[in-house]
């Protein structure tokens, strides 16, 4: 997705306010907000992505931090909730039937896709996604085509973002795998973009047990930019069945890869340019299937 008019304050918001919140002293704060400003609006023109410029200058601002993964607390924090939360749920689904308990865990999933800082003026604390999380509230639902499209997959390739919302990721991953039997591929960043879960944080989540190959992405992206930079990753979507991606980032850079595989995206629009691409209000779920 191209950069829209909406993108520019939301990106220069999101990223000074990591250099806001920072330790540093306040000198060097006022230094650096300029230069994050500067540097959105030099990136900014209508033929690049937004994910490509929020990417770019995560790197400047992690560089004036001195801080390789300013998100690391929050997200450890996230991860442990949701672990908690997920252990209640699992209990409660305990006697559903399959294909129920699947859509409702990737209700809980697409929910959980709420816990993001990377969007302006777009809050959500845990304690709120616990009392929604059960709530639809999908602009679009093709989970029926997408579970049809399973039943005759072989493998697929599962495309990761948020913490918190990985640990219900695995619950879906561990519900697909045992109705579907698929092969399947758990894809994360090796370096630190945000609030995104990291491979070694799956590993530390148990993402090992439930699927049969995590593969990191090392690039510290917000999202894949170039797939043919990526060979490993390349050569399982070719491969593969199906592409299950989350989150917005996902969804915005996606499209211009030309990937030529169907694609189920499952992500809250939580801001204007993406609901209005999915045809959805601001705030509502979209489980939408891209085919080729």
């Amino acid at each position: 997705m191209k950069l829209k008019p909406w993108c520019i304050p939301c990106l220069i918001s999101v990223r000074t306010k990591e250099i806001l919140n920072s330790n540093l002293p306040e000198k060097e704060k006022f230094v650096a907000v300029k230069e994050i400003s500067r540097m959105v609006l030099e990136l900014s023109n209508t033929e690049t992505t937004v994910t490509y410029v929020a990417s770019i200058v995560f790197k400047r601002v992690k560089e004036l931090l001195g801080d390789s993964d300013p998100y690391r607390e929050m997200k450890e924090e996230v991860n442990k909730a949701a672990s908690i939360l997920a252990g209640k749920v699992e209990s409660e689904l305990e006697n559903e039937k399959p294909i129920e308990k699947l859509k409702k865990l990737i209700i809980y999933s697409v929910n959980a896709n709420s816990l993001d800082p990377g969007v302006a003026g777009y809050s959500f604390s845990f304690k709120k996604l616990e009392k929604e999380l059960e709530k639809e509230n999908f602009g679009i639902n093709d989970l029926n085509k997408a579970f049809n499209l399973l039943s005759k997959s072989k493998k697929i390739v599962y495309l990761l973002d948020n913490a918190g919302e990985a640990v219900f990721d695995k619950l879906v991953l561990k519900e697909i795998k045992k109705i579907f039997d698929v092969e399947t591929v758990a894809v994360a960043k090796f370096n630190p973009y945000q609030n995104d879960v990291t491979v070694n944080e799956l590993r530390k989540l148990g993402f090992g047990e439930v699927v049969n190959k995590v593969l990191p992405v090392n690039k510290d992206f917000s999202s894949i930019m170039n797939l043919n930079e990526l060979n490993e990753l390349k050569k399982e979507i070719n491969e593969s069945d199906l592409v299950i991606s989350k989150g917005m980032a996902n969804y915005e850079t996606l499209p211009e890869l030309k990937i030529n595989k169907p694609i189920l995206y499952l992500l809250k629009a939580k801001c204007k340019p993406v609901a209005e691409s999915l045809k959805i209000n601001v705030g509502e779920n979209a489980a939408y299937l891209y085919l080729p």
